[in-house]
């Protein structure tokens, strides 16, 4: 049978019945250490980013045990109002704030240091400290950083997935059955798996505040919405050269296959020979954020707990969030153009229909301008990081493709270029829908004025011949007054 590629519509056998086995992979010691998603705020949104943060520290700040125990909690309050406040009125970017952490109960009791350093806070199951931090990325955003660490059982029950034996899978299309690898058939529950995590950990963000990305409309099953970056330690990778770097990933491909990014060579980086940064294959195709993994040495930050935090860097994961921010205006600009709008140019002297293609053409510019404006605005204030090369320098760690890095520009330039081309594309299209609706609606109201002249010559004749009947039965004093203060008015107007 044909290898056949699964789509979302085919019945799935994830299960399997066939011989074909793969062997248990031997990686029991993988740890998914923390995971890093990001949420953007405009300007219109400020106000809800402020009301989630008091209502995420009401507890501390409404409870006086707490504040003794806690003073520094207490007073980031006024630290982020503030914070937020200056960003609404400031024409540069660049602040950070790092606010003040929470604990899981069950760490806390297990543990005197975090306890006496991180309030209790009721986090999701799996997840033992949460870390916030907000970013003024742009003049008109503000960027709020999320990192949750993760328990034992999170690592525990994905190496479970990667240790089962797998049988292949079968799927039917177009009439045919058609087999799937039992490495595609585990990469699918591993990707399964990752999502069902990062879907609980915005479904908990959400119930505080909403910006761009979470609050999203759409297909209701969408796995997940905001870009995120996974911190997974293994013991088994070599740091000590490139070249060894080379030979590992090569060796390992299956590995990094099943674990939902790309096993080709070019795509994979690595920061002075200290750990790999995976990328999600064809996340731009599936219209979908970017999710990127970093695989460090655990050798590396056992007991350093800085380091580690270290090695998710936050000016990196900005640089997604501004790609996908790109991505939803390319959805934008898309239903824009599949918009065939609810009007007609056609010549017509229906008064009705006139009135609903005017409505219609005109509700359907001041979208296009609204969206317009709104991407122009940010595309601009983009110039600070698109046209400055020193800002990547100076602000992002440097990821440099494992093969030929020579002839390849490091991680961070890569997504700056595919931004800047984005944005070209995206201007230039609103540029060309936006002169369209502006010709087409100038063609509509021309016309109905045209139409609307006729109707007033031929309303004034018809008053004059009223007027002129009514005067033989001798009335017509009254209506000639009448008449001319209705045709003074309109000649004034």
């Amino acid at each position: 049978m044909p290898e056949i590629e699964p789509d979302n519509k085919s019945p799935l056998n994830l299960d399997g019945s066939s011989h074909e086995r793969m062997k248990p992979l031997d990686y029991h010691d993988l740890v998914i250490e923390s995971l890093n998603l990001v949420e953007i705020f405009k300007p219109e949104d400020y106000e809800e980013l402020e009301r989630g943060l008091d209502n995420l520290y009401s507890t501390i700040f409404n409870t006086s045990n707490l504040k003794n125990l806690f003073p520094t909690v207490s007073a980031r309050k006024d630290e982020y109002k503030e914070f937020i406040a200056k960003s609404g009125k400031s024409m540069t970017a660049g602040s950070w704030l790092n606010l003040h952490g929470f604990s899981s109960r069950i760490l806390a009791e297990t543990n005197p240091s975090v306890r006496s350093q991180y309030p209790i806070m009721e986090l999701p199951c799996e997840v033992t400290l949460l870390h916030l931090s907000l970013y003024h990325l742009l003049p008109s955003i503000i960027m709020l950083v999320a990192q949750f660490d993760f328990t034992d059982a999170v690592s525990d029950s994905l190496n479970r997935i990667l240790a089962e034996e797998q049988y292949e899978g079968s799927v039917i299309f177009g009439g045919r059955e058609g087999h799937i690898p039992p490495e595609r058939v585990k990469a699918k529950k591993v990707n399964g798996f990752l999502l069902d995590l990062q879907r609980s950990l915005e479904e908990f963000i959400c119930r505080h505040f909403a910006g761009v990305f979470l609050s999203q409309k759409g297909n209701p099953a969408q796995s997940y919405k905001c870009p995120s970056t996974i911190l997974y330690s293994l013991r088994a990778i070599p740091l000590a050269s490139n070249d060894e770097l080379v030979e590992w990933v090569s060796h390992q491909h299956r590995f990094i296959n099943i674990l939902g990014y790309s096993n080709i060579t070019p795509t994979i980086y690595q920061h002075a020979n200290k750990y790999l940064l995976l990328t999600f294959p064809d996340y731009h195709y599936e219209n979908t954020p970017l999710r990127t993994a970093i695989l460090a040495s655990r050798d590396r930050f056992i007991g350093n707990e800085t380091w580690m935090r270290l090695i998710l860097d936050d000016r990196l994961i900005a640089l997604q969030a501004i790609d996908y921010i790109m991505e939803l205006y390319s959805k934008k600009i898309i239903n824009h153009r599949n918009c065939k709008g609810n009007y007609d140019i056609g010549i017509s002297s229906n008064f009705w229909k006139l009135r609903k293609n005017f409505i219609s053409c005109y509700a359907q510019k001041g979208n296009i301008d609204y969206d317009y404006f709104d991407f122009t605005k940010i595309n601009r204030e983009l110039t600070s990081i698109t046209a400055n090369s020193h800002w990547i320098k100076d602000n992002v760690h440097e990821y440099n493709a494992i093969y030929k890095p020579k002839e390849r520009p490091d991680f961070g330039y890569e997504i700056v270029e595919h931004i800047k081309a984005d944005a070209a594309r995206i201007d230039t299209e609103f540029s060309l829908h936006k002169e369209r609706l502006s010709d087409t609606f100038t063609s509509i109201n021309t016309l109905s004025n045209y139409i609307n002249s006729a109707w007033m010559f031929w309303l004034t004749m018809a008053l004059v011949f009223l007027t002129i009947i009514l005067a033989i039965i001798g009335l017509g004093p009254h209506i000639l007054d009448a008449l001319n203060l209705f045709l003074k008015n309109n000649s004034g107007a």
